[in-house]
């Protein structure tokens, strides 16, 4: 059997601080994200008048994404 993992030491974990941003198109929710990331996109609703509308329309959707540079990496 392998050893059980170790928890790195506290000198080499990164601390990560988070700020409430309000979702920026209808102020629905706010959404806890990393200090410094930046947010593309929003909620948005479909306009039943347009093809394919009609079936779409009565749900807000979500399309949003959250990255800490302008590549969208995560890490």
């Amino acid at each position: 059997m392998a050893p059980p993992p170790t928890a790195q030491p506290r000198s080499q974990v990164a601390d990560v601080a988070f700020s409430r941003r309000p979702e920026p198109n209808e102020q629905a929710f706010m959404i806890p994200v990393p200090t410094g990331w930046t947010q593309r996109g929003s909620v948005f609703r479909v306009n039943a008048a347009q093809p394919g509308g009609p079936l779409n329309a009565p749900e807000v959707k979500c399309d949003f994404a959250f990255m800490r540079d302008q590549h969208a990496t995560v890490r």
